[in-house]
């Protein structure tokens, strides 16, 4: 979306603030103070777990009131590993490619370092290669060379923790009704681990909609204030999660107690929006290889300060992106 704003394809919903408080803040698309776009629905990332597997080792359920910690996640790691139940105690998916890499782990965020700058959005320099983020590489080089996950998985990770192969995986609210169709009780969506800024979960909408630059733009926002109403919302969001709560009253699961609303609160509570930068693209694809690299063996340090330098040089190139 900033992309697009930085093109000059859009226009600030200008008259929609009230309509767009009452959305999850992660649905609406803000950029240098304006609102752009808002989606009908996003998803949220949980740990997928085998109760049974965790209460055989002895492992503590974590809630939201008190996730795992760094050390709690790793002595679980390590305990199922020691079972040998498991060829892999955890999945994160890392046969996938593009936008899962950025997108599915802000627990960079979590160790308290990120993709670039957030004061102005020019530097990744400290944010993607200080100490925080040297030390979640680092960690995440950990998993596969202590064979608790591996470096690349297979084509259906969720087929895997489903058919035994793990016991934990890494994946977001779309597979929760295969999972319990598949599992019953014994699956658990938990809380992401708190690996010392608290839990962080991926956040964006699952459905955009954005008024189009014009001379006059004024159809278009009312058809937005018709369209945003909370039973288009909840159509519109159909199995994931809906953007307010009136339409998520509305919807099947997500309702106040409802299965599937622990998801709705980990997006209000976890999630973290991508870095609103019309270099964000640039940005994803650098990380991703970044992160593929050190998954499969790269030095992390000269990992990451190669990826801010690459970062760091489309920004300049581009003026920073100013409008």
């Amino acid at each position: 979306m900033p992309n697009w704003v930085w093109a000059g394809y859009l226009a600030p919903l200008d008259g929609l603030d009230e309509t767009l408080s009452r959305f999850l803040p992660t649905t609406v698309g803000t950029y240098n103070g304006k609102n752009y776009s808002v989606g009908c629905f996003d998803v949220a990332l949980a740990m997928y777990a085998r109760k049974s597997a965790l209460e055989k080792d002895g492992i503590r359920i974590p809630t939201m009131e008190q996730p795992w910690t760094k050390d709690e996640f790793d002595a679980a790691l390590k305990a199922i590993k020691a079972s040998g139940d498991y060829q892999y105690p955890l999945e994160m998916q890392t046969g996938s490619t593009g936008e899962w890499w950025p997108y599915a782990l802000p627990l960079l965020k979590s160790f308290g370092g990120d993709l670039i700058n957030r004061s102005d959005y020019k530097s990744a320099d400290g944010a993607l290669n200080g100490p925080e983020a040297l030390a979640w590489a680092t960690w995440l080089q950990s998993l596969v060379t202590d064979g608790y996950m591996p470096a690349k998985s297979s084509a259906d990770p969720q087929a895997d923790f489903l058919n035994g192969k793990s016991a934990l995986l890494w994946n977001g609210s779309w597979g929760s009704d295969v999972s319990r169709t598949k599992l019953g009780d014994d699956v658990l969506f938990l809380p992401s681990p708190d690996f010392g800024k608290g839990p962080k979960i991926g956040g964006a909408p699952g459905s955009g909609r954005s008024a189009p630059a014009a001379r006059t733009w004024m159809a278009p926002l009312d058809y937005m204030k018709f369209a945003m109403q909370d039973k288009y919302v909840a159509k519109w969001a159909s199995s994931a999660i809906p953007a307010t709560d009136a339409a998520a009253a509305m919807v099947p699961g997500y309702e106040p107690g409802g299965v599937n609303e622990i998801f709705r609160q980990y997006s209000k509570e976890y999630a973290v929006i991508r870095p609103p930068t019309p270099g964000y693209t640039f940005i994803a694809t650098t990380f991703a290889k970044a992160a593929q690299d050190i998954v499969n063996g790269a030095d992390p340090k000269a990992a990451l300060d190669q990826a801010v330098s690459d970062i760091d040089a489309n920004q300049a190139s581009n003026n920073y992106y100013q409008q």
